[in-house]
């Protein structure tokens, strides 16, 4: 982050000489009125009040000049942080399913903060620093003066401190319940059609009101102490103005220094004393938010700097995988995936199977690199995979999830990884008649121009596996790793993919499958056995599959049943807790 404040440091020096032009110039209509009073109607002369109207009017034009010149310097300023802050906000989000929890709101705290720094906040804490000198030409008038408004600007700072120790953490329970019902909408929206299907309307509805309800009263007690606070602050800015004047007059009654020009000046120059103030109490609810959307993305980028590795420039991978006792653990006491053992050749392929739960897609996370191991590697071509620039390691591998899910615009886009159609045509093709969906996409009236709708929705269950499919292909991987990539298919779609897979393996291709139905995994290379996230089995996969077909009782499990799972090779059959590769 600190690099960040020292490119744009030289924004806030602008912007601080801006407004330090500006709020002198803001002191003309005091001086102007103590010129009127004391020269022009003593001397009665209309030479001077021109001249003097002449030279406020040239001031006051070039404040508002300036005002407008650092609004624009604020609003260039805004843009250019949030140019430089979301991309990386984003890239943090994208890069990996282990992150912060503050990470999920970074680009809501990149706005807050852009907000804060463009508005009318950042203003009034420009303007703090000439409270000082607005005391000082008080007390020139007279020291009766300045005492009186150090008294009154005493209070607004005690109102200013007592605002944000009573309301600093309603405002934060406020923030993370408005955060949570945000969340929770937003994903019930997402599954709009499971929602109705199952009459959830109103169980939904209930649980995100509790959410909202709890970020009103918390927001409504903030904002009750706030609309307190600010209506004393303004009373005691509007009764000091008057008890300026009262003051003045006062003095000028009983002094012989006073004259009327300062007491009306008095009446002016305290509104100035008082008014920075205001400005802050009545932002300070933004300047809350602000620091601490920056300490939150402070936070952020820091340990996003702290835990990078550094990545170099790999040439294209071979396909060789080698995992080394790979364990991912969710916390201390949830363990994902035990520690997996095994190593392919560059072109060969692994079927990886075993019950719900048996940490089957994990494993394949890992290997795309989605997630890191708590311990152990995962290696590609020798190299960590963590060693990759994820965009980089991406145009090496093809990975299709299990839940495909494909972005807003066109089949072209989506198969292209949403690169440019037109720079990567022959290779959207080339991807699609791999995947045998070249004809299909024909067949639609607009092609691969289809619009295929917010996550696929216009397309069928096993069009979006389809299209995932091709985009897996799409650029010539050299490791594909498939998720049940035959889900949604019918027995014909699943025939073609298995011509895929053969295709896949003739070129080269290292391939990993995750299955439940045996018949896509016979004819590969490896087989794993997973369960309970132990690796149970791995080696050629017809030494496996007779394992598996050699139960103690005589029968023969089924892939994927819990109840009688499948016999450890190397180990006891009274001991369950090790894992042991072939």
């Amino acid at each position: 982050m600190k690099d960040i404040v020292d490119r744009f440091r030289r924004y806030f020096v602008h912007v601080g000489v801006m407004s330090f032009a500006i709020d002198m110039l803001m002191l003309t209509p005091v001086f102007f009125m103590l010129a009127v009073f004391d020269k022009v109607i003593t001397s009665r002369s209309n030479e001077t009040l021109i001249v003097l109207g002449l030279i406020a009017l040239y001031a006051v034009a070039v404040m508002s000049l300036l005002d407008s010149l650092r609004t624009r310097l604020l609003s260039r300023f805004g843009a250019t942080l949030r140019q430089d802050l979301a991309p990386r906000m984003l890239t943090l989000n994208l890069q990996t399913t282990q992150q912060p929890e503050n990470a999920k709101h970074a680009l809501e705290d990149v706005s807050v903060l852009e907000r804060f720094l463009t508005g009318s906040g950042i203003k009034a804490f420009f303007e703090a620093p000439w409270i000082p000198i607005m005391v000082g030409l008080l007390y020139l008038f007279h020291p009766v003066l300045a005492a009186t408004a150090m008294v009154l600007m005493t209070l607004l700072i005690i109102l200013t401190v007592l605002e944000e120790r009573l309301t600093a953490n309603h405002r934060e329970k406020a923030t993370d319940a408005n955060r949570r019902a945000a969340y929770f909408g937003n994903f019930a929206r997402q599954n709009i059609q499971s929602v109705s299907a199952l009459g959830m309307q109103t169980a939904v509805t209930e649980r995100w009101s509790r959410y909202n309800d709890e970020y009103l009263d918390h927001e409504g007690r903030a904002n009750r102490i706030s609309a307190t606070i600010e209506g004393l602050a303004k009373f005691v800015r509007v009764s000091g103005q008057m008890l300026g004047l009262v003051v003045g007059a006062w003095l000028l009654l009983n002094s012989q220094d006073v004259t009327p020009g300062v007491m009306v000046a008095s009446l002016l120059l305290m509104g100035r004393t008082l008014g920075p103030m205001d400005h802050v109490i009545n932002n300070w609810k933004g300047f809350v938010g602000a620091r601490r959307a920056y300490a939150r993305l402070k936070g952020l980028i820091d340990d996003m700097e702290a835990h990078r590795l550094p990545v170099v420039d790999l040439p294209r991978p071979l396909g060789q995988l080698t995992i080394e006792r790979a364990q991912l653990w969710a916390g201390p006491a949830q363990r994902m995936l035990g520690a997996v053992n095994l190593k392919l050749q560059a072109g060969e392929s692994m079927g990886v199977i075993g019950p719900s739960g048996s940490g089957k897609s994990t494993l394949a996370r890992l290997i795309v690199g989605l997630v890191k191991p708590t311990q152990g590697h995962v290696r590609l071509d020798g190299a960590e995979v963590s060693q990759w620039a994820q965009s980089e390691l991406g145009r090496y591998v093809g990975y299709l999830p299990q839940d495909v899910v494909l972005f807003p615009g066109t089949i072209a886009e989506n198969i292209a990884r949403l690169q440019d159609p037109v720079v990567h045509n022959d290779a959207i093709i080339a991807a699609a008649k791999k995947a045998r969906i070249h004809t299909m996409i024909l067949a639609f009236p607009k092609g691969y121009e289809t619009e295929v709708g917010e996550g696929g929705s216009r397309l069928s269950g096993g069009q979006r596996q389809l299209v995932g499919l091709a985009r897996a292909l799409f650029g010539s991987p050299s490791l594909v790793v498939m998720d049940e990539p035959n889900a949604s298919l019918d027995s014909a779609a699943e025939q073609a993919l298995m011509e895929i897979i053969r295709n896949l393996r003739i070129s080269r291709v290292t391939v990993v499958i995750i299955a439940h139905k045996p018949s896509i995994i016979r004819d590969l290379d490896k087989l794993l056995v997973l369960r309970d996230g132990d690796q149970v089995m791995f080696g050629n996969t017809a030494d496996v599959m007779r394992n598996m077909q050699q139960p103690a009782n005589g029968t023969q499990p089924a892939i994927g049943d819990e109840s009688r799972g499948p016999k450890r090779i190397g180990t006891d059959d009274k001991n369950d807790n090790g894992a042991a590769q072939a």
